[in-house]
């Protein structure tokens, strides 16, 4: 089995009222991610898991375009929590 971690494209930050699980990614983000999934379409995926942030899962859709493998969104995979030391965040990344 082969994992292969993929971070969600440049995310746009221009309107700072929008919640950052609800920024989406940047025109470049799109061109990013469509590059990604041109390299992609040779490799057999089979699933993909995403956290569920707008950013992520755009993301995810564009790089699957040529495998159309499911995705599964995993709150695990969400962004560091105030209260969580850096270990914390690893190991639950690790175990999602």
């Amino acid at each position: 089995m082969q994992i292969l971690y993929v971070h969600h494209a440049e995310r746009d930050i221009s309107n700072k009222s929008i919640k950052r699980q609800d920024q989406d990614i940047t025109k470049n983000g799109i061109i990013e991610a469509n590059l990604l999934a041109e390299k992609l379409k040779q490799v057999h995926v089979t699933a993909i898991y995403t956290s569920p942030y707008l950013r992520c899962t755009h993301t995810a859709k564009i790089i699957n375009k040529y495998n159309n493998a499911p995705i599964y969104e995993e709150d695990r995979f969400n962004e560091m929590k105030n209260e969580e030391t850096w270990k914390e965040f690893q190991i639950r990344h690790i175990n999602a």
